[in-house]
């Protein structure tokens, strides 16, 4: 019973950890999406 409650503990801490990550990452790109970035090496040197 004690490894269930370990198990469920450190699941519980992974998760609230990937939630933090995740919003830290979309705050920090908020001007591009991963289509605008995808798109880069085809856009022409010369547009303007």
């Amino acid at each position: 019973m004690e490894v269930l409650i370990f198990t469920l503990f450190i699941s519980l801490l992974l998760a609230i950890l990937f939630i933090v990550l995740f919003l830290r990452d979309r705050q920090g790109r908020q001007s591009s999406s991963l289509d605008q970035e995808a798109l880069l090496p085809l856009e022409d040197d010369d547009a303007k």
